[in-house]
């Protein structure tokens, strides 16, 4: 993983990203925007934090390097914007759902 300078503007910690990128389980693929310099789609993670708050986190998947490996580069990083909440709330109350479901499957069996 690596970091653009843009991706530490809003305060998001470098380590506090990266726990939540590894553990996020939630992305979304988002084209580029026309007047963007880097044409390549975006990763989008979107979901709470380790305490609890709301986050976002875009980086774009870069080319496979010499050890044989691609890796992620971030370039944005900040509080969960409205412009996501939908999606993230939709996500969540679909996992929380699920998770009803379940419970109540086991209990028949």
């Amino acid at each position: 993983m690596s970091w653009t300078h843009a991706s530490r503007r809003h305060g998001i910690a470098r380590h506090a990203a990266r726990f939540f990128v590894e553990h996020c389980g939630l992305v979304y693929i988002q084209q580029a925007p026309p007047d963007s310099a880097v044409p390549d789609p975006r990763l989008v993670y979107l979901g709470d934090d380790e305490a609890g708050q709301p986050i976002e986190v875009i980086g774009v998947e870069m080319e496979v390097g010499a050890n044989g490996e691609g890796h992620l580069r971030v370039i944005h990083a900040m509080a969960l914007r409205e412009k996501y909440r939908g999606q993230l709330w939709t996500i969540n109350e679909s996992r929380d759902r699920r998770s009803t479901e379940f419970a109540l499957g086991d209990l028949t069996r």
